[in-house]
């Protein structure tokens, strides 16, 4: 079999390079690629049966390098620093992955399941990336004061508790008075990345820059919004940022 690296980190290529020169399996190494526009120019010309794909890459994602490939026949390992949302996706594709830095005993065990897997089932998962990957670009109606709005839910950047009701703060710092209890929002910390960090809010881990240990914890929005931590849901916060540090 033929595989090809995708990955902006010379350090980590050559490891995965190394790595494949020493597994049990018959892979050639046909090159590596540090970018999307160079990885999808190798993937035409070589055509390997393997990829190892980095997620983040400097002009992209690896995601940009499937859609791209989509017409191709080949099997994905994920290596990545970053186990954050588009992990989620890549889990409930079934996708393999390995988590940097890359380790020989996870190495080998995730070629050898990937080497004996069919391009049929290869080419079922990434359909299935796909639409988890769509999934992740939903829109949310809420009934507000004035009507009905939708929103995209990416924007969301915290919900704080207001009596019967909630206020919706966005990115770009409009508010929505929605008629509904925070605890009706609650179903966003397991379909999303949202994190409750005080009884009274609801914020997306994506937005959040700084959390400091002063006055107790609290947290800082890249909009400079402050948000309380309660002592009760400090563990719980802590661990869900856990899983998004590098």
């Amino acid at each position: 079999m033929k595989a090809l690296i995708i990955e902006d980190n010379g350090r980590e290529a050559e490891l995965v390079r190394s790595l494949l020169n020493v597994c049990d399996q018959q892979i050639e190494c046909v090159g590596i690629a540090e970018n999307v526009e160079d990885g999808v120019t190798m993937m035409r010309e070589h055509e390997p049966e393997i990829l190892f794909l980095d997620v983040e890459l400097p002009d992209g994602s690896g995601f940009d390098v499937l859609n791209a490939c989509r017409d191709l026949s080949f099997r994905v390992i994920f290596v990545t620093a970053h186990d954050h949302y588009s992990i989620q996706a890549i889990r409930y594709a079934a996708f393999d992955y390995l988590m940097k830095p890359v380790e020989f005993d996870d190495f080998t065990k995730t070629v050898a399941r990937v080497y004996t897997s069919t391009l049929e089932d290869a080419k079922a998962k990434l359909e299935m990336l796909f639409v988890n990957e769509r999934a992740n670009e939903k829109r949310m109606g809420v009934w507000c004061q004035d009507g009905l709005h939708f929103i995209n839910v990416a924007d969301i950047d915290f919900i704080r508790a207001d009596g019967s009701y909630s206020r919706i703060y966005m990115t770009d710092r409009t508010m929505f008075m929605a008629t509904k209890l925070l605890k009706d929002f609650e179903f966003l910390v397991e379909a999303d990345s949202f994190v409750r960090p005080h009884n009274s809010y609801l914020v997306n881990i994506r937005h959040i820059k700084t959390y400091t240990k002063k006055n107790g914890g609290n947290l800082i929005m890249v909009s400079d919004e402050e948000i309380p931590v309660s002592r009760g849901r400090r563990d719980e916060l802590l661990r869900r940022l856990g899983t998004w540090v590098i």
